[in-house]
This record gives C-alpha cells, sequence and structure tokens, in this order.
C-alpha cells in the first residue's frame, strides 16, 4: 500500500468524520465506515493506524470526547455527563469515562469543573 493511497483514505475519512459525524452513531463500526469511504476494512484500519497511531474505536473516541468537551463548554448545565456521554454517541457512561481519562487527562466532571470551561 502506497503512501498516496493511505494519505487519500485518510483525507476522505477526515472529511467524512467532520461532515457527517458518524461518530455520534452508538453503532458506528469498521465495516460501516470502510464501505461509506469505499474502501477495505483493511486499508481504512491501517491507514488509521498508521495515520492516527490509533485502532479504529479510540480514532472514533478521540472524535467523540472531542465532540463532548464542546458540549461541556456550551452546555451550561443543561445536559447531564451522562447525556453528554449519549449525545455523544457512546453506549454507555462508563466506556465514555475511560475514553475521556485516557484522551483528556481527567473525568469529565474534572474537566467542567476547569476555569476554561465555566
Amino acid at each position: 500500500m502506497t503512501s498516496q493511497i493511505i494519505n487519500s483514505i485518510h483525507e476522505r475519512l477526515t472529511v467524512l468524520m467532520k461532515q457527517e459525524k458518524p461518530f455520534l452513531e452508538t453503532k458506528m463500526s469498521l465495516p460501516k465506515t470502510a464501505k461509506k469511504l469505499n474502501t477495505t476494512i483493511h486499508l481504512l484500519s491501517k491507514t488509521i493506524n498508521k495515520k492516527e497511531a490509533l485502532n479504529f474505536f479510540e480514532f472514533i473516541n478521540k472524535y467523540r470526547i472531542d465532540f463532548a468537551c464542546e458540549l461541556i463548554k456550551s452546555n451550561n448545565s443543561v445536559l447531564s455527563i451522562e447525556g453528554i456521554a449519549y449525545e455523544s454517541g457512546f453506549g454507555n457512561k462508563t466506556s465514555f469515562n475511560r475514553a475521556f481519562k485516557k484522551f483528556k487527562g481527567c473525568t469529565p466532571s474534572e474537566y467542567k469543573k476547569l476555569p476554561a470551561n465555566k
């Protein structure tokens, strides 16, 4: 696989994530995403590994956490942390908290209390 192919898939994946936000679907999967990009599961997985140094689910969760952070910043306590988890595409609060801690280094509640997010 050439770097040109990897770059092309990565570019299309980035556009898909920003425009269609498929990461908000709880049941998003590698096969569904590969199909949307008209590529194979293997090529998509290899692209994410090579370009992002993440596996597919870590990649998706990174987008979900970034989305959740935006909700927290603009939320003004309308949604609970659990509500934010579901709105961000997570199926449960536990996986949300685990992913949040991995990518942000703190819990969603701690993040919400940071002065920059009030």
